[in-house]
C-alpha cells in the first residue's frame, strides 16, 4: 500500500510538471523579457524537455500495469503515465499531456505488452522514463524526436499554434 502511494505521487509530481512546465515558464517577472528566454516556451519548451537526457536514452519491454492521467496545477487536462512491469523492475513512465495523447491512433492501456524509448531521469529519488517512442507490436507512436522536443511542442492549447492560428 505504501508503495502505491508513493508511486501515485511521483506520477502525480511528474504529470504536473509535464503539464505545468509544457506550456513554458511564464512571463519574467522583471518585465525585461515577457515571453521568458527566446520566447513563450523558453530555449526548449520547458523543464521535461531540458530533462531528456540524450545520453540516458535506453528501451523497456514489459506490460502495462495502469495509465493514469495526473493532474495539473495549472488547470483542465493532465500528464499521462503509466506503469510498466518491466523485467527486473516496475517503471514509471512520463507519456505526455492527455489532450495530445487523446488524439492519437495507437492508444495504450493496462494489460498491453509494450516498448518503450526513452530517456530514464530521477524526479524526487525516484527513476522515470520520459517517453520518445512507444511500440505495440507493429504499432509505434512517436512522441518526442532525438533530441527529446516533443511532438506537441508549440501547438498551445487545443492545437492552436504560439501566436493562436489553427495548426495545419
Amino acid at each position: 500500500m505504501k508503495r502505491s502511494i508513493s508511486a501515485l505521487a511521483v506520477l502525480a509530481v511528474a504529470g504536473g510538471l509535464i503539464v505545468a512546465f509544457a506550456q513554458g515558464p511564464g512571463p519574467d517577472p522583471s518585465g525585461e523579457n515577457p515571453g521568458g528566454p527566446r520566447g513563450p516556451r523558453g530555449p526548449r519548451g520547458g523543464p521535461f524537455e531540458r530533462m531528456y537526457d540524450t545520453k540516458m536514452v535506453e528501451t523497456i519491454t514489459g506490460e502495462v500495469i495502469a495509465v493514469e492521467v495526473a493532474p495539473s496545477p495549472r488547470g483542465p487536462g493532465g500528464g499521462m503515465h503509466l506503469r510498466l512491469n518491466a523485467k527486473k523492475e516496475t517503471v514509471d513512465v512520463a507519456l505526455g499531456p492527455e489532450r495530445y495523447l487523446k488524439d492519437q491512433s495507437l492508444q495504450i492501456k493496462a494489460g498491453d505488452n509494450i516498448e518503450v524509448r526513452g530517456s530514464r531521469v530521477t524526479i524526487e529519488e525516484n527513476p522515470v522514463v520520459i517517453a520518445a517512442e512507444v511500440k505495440r507490436g507493429d504499432e509505434s507512436l512517436i512522441l518526442r524526436d532525438d533530441n527529446g522536443i516533443p511532438k506537441w511542442a508549440g501547438q498551445g492549447r487545443e492545437g492552436r499554434g504560439r501566436r493562436g492560428r489553427q495548426a495545419d
